[in-house]
């Protein structure tokens, strides 16, 4: 008899035939997190299955990987640690995307229920995720995100500072004509949420570097 303790694993087994179909390829066993490449990047699905006595609550999100923005940030930055392969450039719950349906987390008490929130995610993703990961597949598309709709993109990407870096440098890569306003805007946030000294001289670092030094 399967154990509810591997709840996870139920649960990705449930929707791997579904994102086989959609060419979405799982990272490992056990990761919950289902990916595809992209000409940009990567596009993914992961999944969150938090253990709690006798039930489980379970969360999905939404990201994609700007493999040159990802693998610039950690060059300029110097904070290489911080990266690794699987670093996002947007993570976002489903709930940001569809709040007026989902809920943001689902209680599972029994195999049944994990049956039912997997069917809730295919059908989130037929209707609106898939349309969300497309949308948000261009550098153009992402810096408009992180610059002209940064209350919402900094809530979503729950106020980390990175956030921040991402969008300047989104505006440097796509040529932005209001990078200066880019930079002001970004930096008094990060004054604003009492970042450190160190955080604030790096990205001053990278506003001063043009584009031909951070792209090599």
């Amino acid at each position: 008899m399967r154990s509810f303790s591997n709840a996870h694993l139920y649960l990705q087994e449930a929707l791997f035939p579904y994102f086989e179909h959609k060419r979405y390829m799982l990272l490992n066993r056990g990761s919950g997190q289902f990916s595809r490449s992209t000409n940009f990047g990567l596009s993914t699905i992961q999944m969150s299955v938090t253990n709690y006595t006798g039930s489980v609550y379970v969360e999905f999100f939404l990201g994609i990987r700007h493999q040159l923005l990802e693998e610039t940030l950690k060059n300029v930055t110097g904070f290489t640690n911080h990266y690794n392969d699987q670093s996002h450039t947007l993570l976002v719950s489903w709930y940001h995307i569809w709040p007026e349906v989902l809920l943001k987390r689902y209680e599972c008490r029994n195999f049944a229920e994990l049956d039912a929130v997997a069917d809730i995610l295919i059908d989130f993703l037929d209707s609106r995720g898939f349309d969300f990961l497309h949308k948000y597949r261009t550098t153009l598309a992402l810096c408009d995100l992180l610059n002209s709709e940064s209350n919402i993109s900094r809530e979503w990407a729950h106020h980390n500072y990175l956030h921040a870096f991402r969008g300047l440098l989104l505006a440097k890569l796509s040529g932005s004509s209001d990078l200066s306003v880019s930079y002001t805007n970004h930096r008094a946030y990060l004054l604003e949420r009492g970042f450190g000294e160190k955080i604030i001289d790096s990205f001053d670092r990278m506003y001063e570097s043009n584009n031909h030094q951070i792209l090599n």
